[in-house]
């Protein structure tokens, strides 16, 4: 997957070496950042198996203001082999 990242995206160089040394919390900012700088950008993330993001994102949402609380936020699990 790392090579095809490399290969296909643009900078996907940098966006490897990021994943590398970088915790998902930083890399969900950033991304998130670049985003609100040009919203026609598209946000993707490649998991691995096993890898449980939610609570990073529900924690970055309540920095932003974004809580199930206030209805700005809600959680949907697809479950495990739902694509």
């Amino acid at each position: 997957m790392k090579a095809f990242i490399k290969r296909v995206l643009p900078e996907g160089d940098t966006f490897v070496d990021m994943d590398q040394s970088n915790g998902f919390p930083y890399i969900l900012e950033e991304s998130f950042n670049n985003v609100l700088s040009n919203p026609s950008i598209p946000l993707f993330f490649i998991l691995s198996t096993g890898a449980d993001p939610t609570q990073d994102i529900i924690n970055f949402g309540e920095k932003l203001g974004f809580m199930e609380s206030n209805k700005k936020f809600s959680k949907i699990s697809l479950g495990q082999g739902v694509e």
